[in-house]
């Protein structure tokens, strides 16, 4: 049985190899992206040529901090998120609530545990 991320129950994660032709967009894209990050790096670099070492530090320390906030935002509601998957999970667990594909996939882990156990015998 298929599951929705990809995987085949009782047989892990099944990784599809790209096209040619997905290969080749998937490395033009990464090639504009990196374009991309180079020409802001550049247009950084021009727009504080014309500052003092000393304002040049000021913004980096202002990045610094903003970077700092942004990932303890970040880490937040990465925590948050999965604190409320889980509340979710143990209340489909205990009212019974899945949805049918749930509920298939939860029989099917049962038909292979039971099929696994009577291989080993």
């Amino acid at each position: 049985m298929h599951t929705a991320d990809g995987s085949v129950q009782g047989r892990g994660v099944f990784v599809r190899q790209l096209s040619p032709r997905d290969q080749f967009f998937k490395h033009y894209n990464e090639g504009l992206e990196e374009m991309a990050a180079q020409r802001r790096a550049d247009e950084e670099a021009v727009r504080l040529s014309g500052k003092s070492d000393g304002e040049v530090a000021a913004e980096l320390a202002a990045a610094e901090e903003r970077f700092t906030k942004a990932s303890t935002a970040f880490e937040a509601a990465t925590a948050h998120r999965d604190a409320m998957r889980a509340v979710m999970e143990q209340r489909k667990r205990l009212s019974g609530k899945y949805t049918p594909e749930e509920q298939a996939a939860s029989v099917q882990r049962l038909h292979d545990r039971l099929n696994e156990g009577r291989r080993r015998r």
